[in-house]
């Protein structure tokens, strides 16, 4: 009896026939990941390799949207990015390599409002930021910084 199976995707069932659980290497990128899906077919939550091959967990809205996202960067420093129910990113804190945490709480349009990065001195407040992509803290870089005191 041959003890492995293989397959290119894996899907379990509930008694209805409808997916609840899928496993696959995606076709694009050859990624793994798992899906768990609600009873009316949405996927509400996933365990996926990014093409970096760094590992990321999303949560999901009924609607499909991203709410809630935990990523290791390539750099292997963790990222948690959350989303309001439209599903802009709002609030990200990171804990960089070398240990020192920051946080961004971003507006409506993901623009950066405000931040704190914990550097070896102390805490520095970014109040005004530069914008290179709205979608992660670790994209956007301090305008001007007003150091804690």
């Amino acid at each position: 009896m041959e003890a492995t199976v293989k397959a290119r995707r894996f899907e379990l069932v509930d008694d209805e026939g409808h997916v609840r659980v899928a496993l696959w290497c995606g076709a694009d990128n050859q990624q793994p990941g798992v899906y768990l899906y609600d009873r009316n077919g949405g996927a509400r939550a996933s365990l996926q390799m990014r093409p970096e091959g760094n590992p990321a967990i999303v949560l999901f809205t009924p609607g499909g949207r991203n709410r809630l996202q935990l990523d290791l960067l390539p750099d292997g420093s963790p990222f948690l990015s959350m989303f309001d129910g439209a599903g802009t990113l709002r609030f990200s804190v990171s804990l960089h390599q070398d240990g020192r945490p920051e946080l961004v709480l971003l507006d409506e349009r993901a623009n950066p409002l405000a931040g704190i990065r914990v550097m070896p001195q102390g805490a520095v407040v970014f109040p005004r930021w530069t914008v290179i992509r709205p979608c992660r803290a670790s994209e956007v870089k301090p305008q001007t910084c007003g150091k804690r005191g």
